[in-house]
Parts: structure tokens; C-alpha cells; sequence
């Protein structure tokens, strides 16, 4: 939420990017929203909600402090990093807990949906920006960018036949 957050403000030019960023902030708000009130009992929502906002105040001020430790134009070199090596655990992480727990719960098509989309919007516009001006982009080609990418992107689609395979055993042990 920190990314989309700071994001939106500090390498944004036009008033479409600023408000195509808080788009992507504000479904995160909704998810987390869900989450805190269907999946925690109401003992803990309060200081869970406590955490989110902390935690994305924490997040705001990591992610200025590696801009100010790495300057550029519109802070777009470190949007670009942190957005691939940021989406990297998140999108391993859900795969993993999902096989792990072996059940669906804190989990969603659609949460998956929209990391899914994200990721391929995100690269193909750093992509787009590389094809039309490499010199200016160069990064995005290097070794570490497109491993970066492609590693990000493996558990992404895996990910829906994960949790299809996982929601039929959910639905048979419970016809059982």
C-alpha cells in the first residue's frame, strides 16, 4: 500500500498516473479491509488495522529514504526495482501459504487477479518505455530486470491452478 502510496506522488507527471496509482492503492485498501473483517475476530481487527497503518507509514518512509539514498528523474529507476523485487515475495509467499495451509482462506482469484494484472501492466509499461527510448531505460534489459521479471511472473501462473486444485479438495473433504 506504501508503493502505490508514495508512488503516486513521486514519479507521477500527469494527473491520469496520480489517479491510475491511487486506483491500484485504493483496491488495496478494499482487500485489506476485507481481510481485517472477515478474517480476524473482532478482538484483533482493531489492532491489526493498527499495524496496517504503521506498517504503510514505515513503508512510505523506507521507500523516501531509498530515494533520497538513490536520486533520479521522478524517482523512476527505484519505482521500477522496488516495484519488481517488492511483488517477488509477495506473489511466492501467496503460492506457498497456499499449498502449505492447503486451504483457501485469506485467499481469493480475484486478490490473485489483480497482482496478476499489476505485474503484467507494470512491466509492460517499463517494457514499452525501454522499446521506445532504450537509452534512457536501459536497466529494464539488464540480466537482473528480466530475471527479475520472469521470476516474479512463475508463481503468478501457477498460482490459479494452485488454488483451483485446492479449493476442489477443500470441497470434497467437506462432502465428505
Amino acid at each position: 500500500m506504501a508503493y502505490e502510496i508514495y508512488y503516486a506522488f513521486a514519479c507521477t507527471s500527469t494527473t491520469f498516473e496520480v489517479f491510475s496509482f491511487l486506483v491500484w492503492y485504493f483496491m488495496d485498501l478494499a482487500f485489506a479491509t476485507v481481510a481485517i473483517k472477515y478474517a480476524y475476530p473482532p478482538s484483533r481487527r482493531t489492532s491489526t488495522a493498527v499495524k496496517l497503518f504503521f506498517g504503510v507509514l514505515l513503508g512510505l518512509g523506507f521507500l523516501h529514504g531509498l530515494c533520497l539514498y538513490f536520486p533520479d528523474e521522478r524517482e523512476q529507476i527505484t519505482a521500477f526495482w522496488t516495484g519488481v523485487y517488492l511483488e517477488l515475495p509477495i506473489g511466492w509467499g501467496a503460492l506457498y501459504l497456499l499449498l502449505r495451509e492447503g486451504n483457501t482462506k485469506g485467499h481469493s482469484i480475484e486478490i490473485w487477479l489483480t497482482r496478476f494484472l499489476g505485474c503484467y501492466c507494470a512491466f509492460a509499461v517499463f517494457v514499452w518505455r525501454y522499446l521506445n527510448v532504450p537509452e534512457n531505460w536501459e536497466y529494464v534489459a539488464s540480466p537482473w530486470s528480466v530475471g527479475g521479471m520472469v521470476v516474479t511472473l512463475i508463481p503468478e501462473h501457477i498460482y490459479p491452478f494452485a488454488y483451483i486444485w485446492v479449493l476442489k479438495k477443500e470441497r470434497k473433504a467437506k462432502v465428505e
